[in-house]
């Protein structure tokens, strides 16, 4: 791929009609969401030829639309470094908007738009290098727009605080600090408030030009809207085993978990796995655990590793949430730490 030029002017919108004239007025040029995608690289390879892949990809689709998630489907193709996301509404197919995301691990790019069903398509972001600086730029609107800060957050007082490269590629976790008005966090509006200077941290994880987890003041999760609690809260695995000397999970792997409704899931570290569980109080038991059976040979010891975590699991005993840190407690006091996301 030669070296990529991205484009100086922000904010620019380009509409660009494909195959207008091979179709019969009203008839959907897109029907689908690979369709969306083969569109979206059309006008990338049109706006962008030194940027954009050739076409022949052979893709792997699969259907991501998350659990719960009513009236979308989520569809997500990778090939050879590139991952194209497509969200879409559920309703007739005139009236279809795929939401459609690609990224390019090897070129370092980012884009975004909306591609419509006359084959029309409307960047929503321009192609862009996936820099820290842009990653940051991402940070702190996301940070400006939450409903916390815009309800009375102090506009000179939002700084920047400190940058750290995440363990994944082009990730970085950018704190920010700022003061607000009134104490409390989101949209206040209509609650009686302590007329209070009050001061706030927020951790913002951008991923791939994507906000995956914001938690202000190791409480408040920034994206739900809600207090941090052990359901609909993605975990991710710190360190297990002997509290006094916690062992930390292999880098370059990453150990996941989602409570919801009596069910748990997540990463192993190689696997896929399920559960349920129950809780009493602070009490907690894990069991009926399964999980995909892949072998993963990098790095080494993540077999291992998976094996005393499913089995920690189900050894699981009592839980506590604090700052928002999860510990599940198992075997003789020994620690699974886990960190909200």
């Amino acid at each position: 791929m030669s070296k990529a030029k991205y484009p100086l002017v922000a904010g620019l919108v380009v509409v660009l009609v494909l195959g207008a004239c091979k179709d019969e007025p009203g008839e959907p040029v897109v029907e689908d969401a690979a369709g969306a995608k083969d569109t979206a690289f059309e006008y990338l390879q049109e706006q962008y030829p030194d940027n954009a892949p050739d076409s022949g990809l052979q893709w792997e689709e699969e259907d991501i639309t998350p659990g719960g998630l009513v009236g979308t489907s989520v569809k997500q193709f990778t090939s050879d470094g590139l991952t194209v996301t497509v969200s879409a509404p559920v309703v007739a197919p005139e009236n279809i908007i795929y939401t459609t995301t690609i990224t390019s691990i090897d070129g370092g790019w980012y884009w975004r738009g909306e591609v419509r069903p006359d084959g029309s398509v409307t960047e929503l972001s321009l192609l862009a290098e996936m820099s820290e600086e842009w990653s940051q730029d991402i940070a702190e609107e996301f940070v400006k727009n939450s409903p916390t800060f815009a309800y009375d957050g102090i506009a000179e007082t939002l700084e920047l605080t400190n940058v750290l490269m995440a363990r994944c590629l082009f990730c970085w976790a950018f704190t920010f600090e700022f003061d607000c008005l009134h104490a409390g966090y989101g949209n206040r509006e209509g609650e009686a408030l302590a007329q209070v200077i009050t001061h706030h941290e927020a951790v913002i994880i951008v991923n791939k030009g994507e906000v995956v987890s914001a938690v202000m003041d190791v409480k408040w999760d920034m994206l739900r809207q809600a207090f941090v609690s052990l359901e609909s809260t993605r975990w991710v695995l710190e360190s297990y085993g002997n509290a006094d000397n916690p062992q930390a999970i292999l880098e370059g792997t990453e150990v996941t978990a989602e409570f919801l409704a009596g069910e748990v899931i997540g990463s192993a570290g190689c696997n896929s796995y399920f559960a349920s569980y129950e809780i009493d109080g602070q009490d907690i038991t894990i069991d009926s655990i399964g999980a995909t059976e892949m072998a993963c040979l990098e790095p080494e010891g993540v077999m291992d590793q998976e094996t005393l975590y499913l089995s920690a699991l189900g050894q699981a005993e009592r839980f506590l949430i604090e700052d928002g840190t999860l510990k599940i407690f198992y075997s003789d006091d020994q620690v699974l730490t886990f960190s909200a996301e």
